[in-house]
């Protein structure tokens, strides 16, 4: 049976969900949404949904029980012609704990890991800014709690992180090598048709992954979303109180990717149309 309407949807899902699933297109890249489209029903990308039109189906793989929703990566504009994200690590990212272990991690790999809101500094002293055409991630020195232990147990306290960032100079030595970084900044234009190329008439599902005695992949489908139209407006708001993060996680030798995530209670506020399928269960 075809799908062809919101709780036509909802109930198929029902089904889908919180069981392991064999994938069905073994050697695929996009295997874990070919695999819901199959248990669906639909052929590849032809979901239509009275008041939604036609719906892109979105997989990303589950990353961890929290409260946050991760919307999409992108990577901040580049600085002096470079991607910022390893000049972030060369400045300010501290030894990895498995650095040099023996566990594939080389002696100098280094983190740069920070989870950043706009309502807050964080006790590395940074933050998020919403201004009238940039998001802008922030560091201010001053902001940073000196005194309190480093949670990466890498310094004793943040004080001994900023002393060590502040001696890493740019090429003349005059300066601290971050001042010519900041602000890492994104053009709100450049968002906005991101999330209109890959979040708008969506329906976002998370998933985790793991392979069976044989080999192939089981794909275990947990939360899934409905979407439509971004309300642009609301991004200053839901930065402002602290609802919309930007979240690092990268290391010299792997970037995990920059990520926009919302959370969960406050992402209705950020499409026209938020729809969680539920469970039912």
């Amino acid at each position: 049976m075809s799908v062809r309407t919101v709780e036509e949807l909802v109930a198929k899902m029902q089904k889908i969900v919180d069981i392991w699933q064999p994938g069905t297109r073994h050697g695929n890249q996009g295997e874990a949404g070919h695999t819901l489209e199959d248990l669906l029903g639909i052929k590849e990308n032809n979901l239509k949904l009275p008041d939604f039109g036609d719906v892109e189906i979105k997989t990303q793989k589950a990353e961890g029980k929290d409260n946050l929703l991760t919307l999409f990566h992108k990577e901040p504009t580049s600085v002096c012609g470079q991607a910022a994200v390893p000049q972030l690590l060369k400045a300010m990212g501290w030894k990895h704990q498995k650095a040099g272990t023996g566990t594939g991690y080389p002696h100098d790999e280094k983190s740069f890991r920070s989870t950043t809101s706009g309502n807050a500094y964080t006790p590395r002293g940074f933050t998020i800014q919403c201004t009238k055409d940039k998001l802008s991630f922030i560091f201010d020195p001053t902001k940073i709690a000196t005194k309190n232990a480093d949670e990466t147990r890498v310094y004793p306290t943040y004080g001994d992180w900023l002393e060590d960032i502040n001696n890493r100079k740019t090429v003349d030595g005059k300066n601290p090598d971050y001042q010519r970084i900041f602000p890492v900044y994104y053009n709100l234009g450049c968002l906005q048709e991101i999330f209109e190329t890959k979040l708008n008439h969506t329906l976002l599902v998370y998933y985790k992954k793991k392979k069976d005695k044989a080999g192939k992949n089981l794909y275990w489908y947990d939360e899934a979303y409905l979407l439509k139209t971004v309300r642009m407006n609301q991004i200053p708001q839901l930065i402002d109180d602290g609802s919309l993060v930007l979240d690092f996680d990268a290391r010299t030798h792997h970037n995990h990717g920059t990520k926009l995530r919302v959370k969960k209670s406050k992402a209705k506020d950020l499409f026209t149309e938020f729809e969680m399928m539920d469970k039912g269960k």
